[in-house]
């Protein structure tokens, strides 16, 4: 490393700024950090400046111990990134401890930072033995409401002073092959936040909690000390909005007669009548006494009550209004499955259709597999399937696909009557079909009559009958999404398949549950939308002059349309006209999309009423020859185009994407 000086000595601390930014050029050639020791450093940077300059004598002692320091400093550096990273990977895939022991001891060479043992890399807690507890006939995990809410909310740093919070309580069985018993989560959700639901705590046995007190005695005890809770340096109010669950959870835990009692509506004191024919209880009466928050605490209808009082009206909650009825249990596995089952086996000859017809819905149906946008995970199955459908396959079929394969194919009364259901429906999950909620509500009372006219009142079951009241939850609390079980089930769904084997059941998902929370930081969405991207590199827009990139591709936050799919490129306009996208660009830094808005549209339908009051429309799908662009913010929503005929095609709104819009003028030419 002696040499002779040529040209200039470099002070100490000019070289290592010299070295620091040589070890970024490195970096940046796609050099691992881990290769950044003692000795390469030192002879990469000296072999770079031996071209140019000389190093002096003074200058060449502490060269060494200043390279082996940094390169130590990006070692360990970039040891905690791999760390974060893969933390956050092992969490995310369910990664067993098997798996993940043997991918640490290949990373400890180069990584010696890395632990050898997962349970130590994932700070599985051992203090997690402390926090189960007997309830009969099974066992509690409890991993805490407060602990929870502090470990979700401390890495968000702007947070209102107050958050209302929605809970699910459900049971679902470990497994449909043999009997490994079933478990029973506390699931929690803050509303306003594009968070998933998380775990408070699990129940875990060979039958449902037989007491429903013991069950919920830890989760009671601290959600009344939630009111003024500290995060971080911040006091936050945490409020209990709903408890969302289907009809047996409910009844579990009010302590009211379940859906085949005979005084199990939960809005109005009606009596039931069980039918002999269907074997089950039919309410084919509406009650005008209805069910209130006083009365409920106060006992007025006692033959309404089982348990006396419920563990839940120490709560400051409204016993009513805040168990809203579940549209995913009551309406789409409940009577969209019955309305089915009652054309394809269970119904009268009036209704059941034939073989041939059900063969026919059955082949349009797998036929819009092709016609289905990004937004849907699943597409809607054959009707000789139909034990296994999911909720979302009837909800998809209810909302969408039903009025297409449907029309022609059964009895007209039935088709109407089914529109019905449609309709309201439609405009309950539509926050830009609010002002309609009174018109739903009729509809829901002219479709039950028309149901006891076609199928019998002996099908008036506990689902039919409460379409009475859903639409006066609409009114309470907002759009039937805003109280929907669907976000839960992808939870139910994760908790199943953290499960490896039968023993200790429960530890697993503790231990699971415990890993998710202490390596998963929670951030808030920080995307700013609509987001451009899928640029064209071939093709650029010349406007005024001014040169663009033409992007194939535009990202909302309720919807993604897309130029190079038919299925994705159609959306709605404040002005109420159907587009279909060309292309997206940017005009003076503002973000705008070309294309064609089509020539004519028509109602679909006309009962029960115009289908343009749902922004529904039927159309050829040509467009006009006039080449237009809108401005992103006046996009309402996305198209679903469906296939009517060989010539026609139907236009259904996503309807979550539907907001409240001021209509604004067209765009410009």
């Amino acid at each position: 490393m002696n040499s002779i000086i040529k040209n200039k000595v470099f002070s100490k601390s000019t070289y290592k700024r010299k070295l620091k930014k040589s070890l970024t050029k490195i970096r940046a050639k796609g050099v691992p950090d881990v290769n950044f020791t003692k000795s390469n450093l030192v002879e990469h940077r000296h072999q770079e400046l031996s071209s140019k300059h000389v190093i002096s004598d003074s200058d060449c002692d502490s060269l060494e111990e200043q390279s082996a320091e940094l390169g130590f400093d990006l070692v360990k550096q970039t040891s905690e990134n791999i760390s974060k990273n893969l933390k956050n990977w092992a969490v995310k895939y369910n990664l067993t401890h098997v798996c993940l022991r043997d991918l640490l001891d290949i990373l400890h060479c180069s990584h010696p930072c890395l632990p050898l043992e997962p349970r130590t890399f994932l700070h599985t807690s051992i203090a997690e033995k402390q926090h189960f507890f007997d309830v009969p006939p099974g066992r509690y995990w409890h991993f805490g409401l407060v602990r929870a809410l502090t470990k979700v909310f401390e890495s968000i740093d702007k947070l209102p002073t107050e958050i209302f919070l929605d809970f699910n309580i459900d049971g679902i069985p470990v497994s449909k092959s043999f009997n490994e018993g079933q478990f029973w989560p506390i699931l929690c959700s803050p509303e306003g936040f594009s968070l998933a639901p998380f775990v408070i705590g699990v129940y875990y046995g060979m039958a449902k909690p037989s007491k429903v007190d013991e069950f919920l005695k830890l989760f009671l005890q601290e959600a009344k000390t939630i009111n003024n809770l500290n995060i971080g340096s911040k006091t936050i109010k945490f409020k209990i909005r709903n408890f969302i669950c289907d009809a047996p959870v409910r009844s579990y835990l009010k302590g009211i007669k379940g859906h085949d009692g005979y005084f199990a509506c939960e809005r109005c004191n009606v009596e039931g009548d069980y039918s002999y024919n269907t074997h089950q209880m039919c309410f084919p009466n509406l009650s005008k006494s209805v069910r209130t928050n006083v009365s409920f605490r106060n006992k007025i209808h006692e033959d309404h009550h089982i348990q006396s009082p419920s563990p839940l009206e120490s709560l400051p909650i409204d016993m009513i209004n805040n168990f809203p009825l579940d549209y995913m249990h009551l309406i789409c596995l409940g009577i969209m499955k019955k309305l089915l089952l009652l054309w394809i086996k269970n119904g009268s000859l009036k209704t059941n259709l034939s073989s041939k017809n059900i063969e026919k819905i059955s082949d349009l149906l797998v036929s819009m597999l092709t016609f289905m946008p990004c937004e849907f995970n699943r597409t809607v199955r054959r009707l000789d399937v139909i034990s296994i459908w999911k909720a979302t396959e009837f909800r998809t079929f209810l909302l969408y696909l039903g009025p297409i394969v449907l029309k022609n194919e059964i009895h007209q009364d039935l088709y109407e009557n089914f529109m019905q259901l449609h309709c309201a429906v439609s405009i309950c999950l539509s926050e830009k079909s609010s002002n309609f909620i009174n018109i739903a509500q009729i509809l829901f009372k002219s479709f039950i009559q028309g149901f006891a006219k076609i199928y019998g009142s002996e099908n008036i079951s506990y689902n039919i009958h409460n379409l009475y009241h859903i639409a006066d939850d609409v009114k309470f609390h907002g759009p039937l999404d805003n109280i929907s079980a669907f976000k839960y089930e992808n939870c139910l769904q994760y908790l199943k398949h953290i499960i490896r084997s039968e023993n200790r059941t429960l530890e697993q998902i503790a231990n699971k549950i415990s890993e998710d929370f202490e390596n998963t930081t929670n951030h808030l969405k920080t995307t700013t939308f609509p987001r451009l991207y899928n640029l064209d590199k071939h093709k650029i827009c010349e406007i005024k002059g001014c040169k663009a990139g033409i992007y194939r591709a535009v990202e909302f936050e309720e919807f993604v349309l897309k130029s190079s799919d038919e299925a994705d490129c159609y959306f709605l306009t404040k002005s109420e006209e159907i587009v279909r996208m060309e292309f997206a660009t940017f005009q003076n830094d503002i973000a705008v999309i070309y294309g064609s808005s089509l020539a004519q549209k028509q109602n679909f339908y006309d009962k029960p009423f115009y289908s343009k009051f749902l922004n529904v429309y039927k159309s050829n799908g040509e467009t006009k020859n006039v080449f237009q662009f809108w401005k992103t913010d006046d996009i309402v929503s996305k198209y679903f185009k469906v296939p009517l005929n060989t010539t026609e095609s139907v236009f259904f709104p996503l309807i979550h994407s539907l907001k409240k819009e001021n209509v604004t003028s067209d765009g410009n030419s």
